[in-house]
This record gives structure tokens, sequence and C-alpha cells, in this order.
């Protein structure tokens, strides 16, 4: 399992990924979980990914409806890779400048 940090800790509560991050590290995880601070940058990420992980979980901060803090899961609907043509696969594998972590 990848549990990836996303944020930066420049602004503020953007920082929220990378100090869950920090405090698992000083608690403690078992030993197939992998603790990663990707920053703001997906490219990280992909990279990491490539090591194969069965589970990814990613800790961010978002602008959602309710007070601050609260805590949101979010579970992504992807359609299956089959269904994308020749061109949207490349497009998606190779623009690592759109490598943001929803896309990634």
């Amino acid at each position: 399992m990848l549990v990836a940090g996303v944020g930066n800790v420049l602004r503020g509560d953007d920082g929220f990924g990378p100090a869950v991050i920090q405090a698992l590290q000083e608690a403690g995880v078992p030993d197939d979980v992998r603790l990663f601070e990707s920053g703001i940058g997906g490219i990280n990420l992909v990279l990491e990914l490539l090591e194969g992980y069965e589970m990814l979980i990613l800790v961010d901060a978002v602008e959602r409806e309710g007070p601050p803090g609260r805590l949101f899961l979010l579970e992504p609907e992807l359609p299956p890779l089959e269904s994308f043509d020749d061109m949207e696969r490349h497009a998606l594998a190779t623009d690592t400048h759109q490598a943001v972590p929803g896309r990634v």
C-alpha cells in the first residue's frame, strides 16, 4: 500500500497531506505500507506508482462543502483502460505536464 501526502507546505492548510505523512512516519506504520510525500506535482507520484502497489491512498486538502477539518472519502470511478483509444492512452501516458495527482 502506498500512502501519498499531496500538498504545498508553504501554503498553509495546503500542507495537510505532507503533515499527515510526517505524523505517520513519527507514529510508525506496518512494513507493507510505504509513506510518500509527493508535493504538488504528480510526476513523482507517477514514478513511485511504477514500483507497483495494490492500493493507493492520497491524503490532500480539498475545497468541499463542510467545515474546515472535515474528512471526506473520495473514491474515483475509473473507466477501463480498454475504453480509451490509442491516442487517448498515449496522451494520458506521456503528457507529464498534466501529471497532477487527480490525473495520476
